[in-house]
């Protein structure tokens, strides 16, 4: 989603954060019942393996939130 909207939007300052913006908020917090129904089914089963999974999982969330983060402090060229 973010690279999408930086190939065709760029990075532009707007008032109103706009829908891609309100997407990302929400693909974000559905991650977290996912994350939660994935950890109830498979941590008895396959804790090494499905632990890992979430690390990554929350990696992946955490590379996202820090990549607005940053084009927002206006460190980005």
């Amino acid at each position: 989603l973010i690279i999408a909207v930086l190939s065709t939007v760029g990075i532009t300052h707007q008032q109103d954060e706009g829908a891609p913006a309100r997407i990302f908020q929400l693909l974000i917090a559905l991650q977290v019942p996912i994350i939660a129904f994935f950890a109830l089914k498979w941590l008895p089963e396959s804790s090494r393996s499905s632990l890992l999974v979430i690390l990554l999982q929350i990696g992946a969330a955490s590379a996202a939130v820090a990549t607005i983060v940053w084009l927002e402090s206006g460190m980005a060229v």
